[in-house]
């Protein structure tokens, strides 16, 4: 089953890039003056993070508002879609663990 719209073109993939995506996410100051130095740069460095996880989901909802005609699927769809993904998803963990594996043989590890 083909579930893109007609006038789907792969070119709009150049349109769903997370740099197109400004997401900040910033904190009151009294919290800031609860924590130590140290507390302030380890949160930073994972707040950063977060910003870039939420740019990648924003392009991908791009992706999905583009490529797709409509977002009301079936409970059914919506498990497709999941199981799909998530195979996807572990098959690229166990492909990075190959990768891993022979890189840590190849310089001995």
């Amino acid at each position: 089953m083909n579930n893109t719209r007609d006038d789907w073109d792969e070119g709009k993939l150049e349109l769903c890039n997370p740099e197109y995506f400004k997401v900040q996410i910033t904190y009151n100051t009294s919290l800031y003056w609860e924590l130590t130095e140290e507390e302030v740069d380890r949160l930073e460095g994972k707040l950063k993070m977060v910003e870039e996880m939420a740019q990648k989901l924003a392009a991908n909802m791009l992706k999905g508002t583009l490529k797709y005609p409509h977002d009301d699927w079936s409970v059914e769809e919506w498990i497709d879609f999941l199981v799909d993904d998530a195979s996807d998803t572990l098959n690229y963990a166990y492909k990075l663990k190959e990768a891993y594996m022979e890189e840590k043989s190849r310089w001995g590890w």
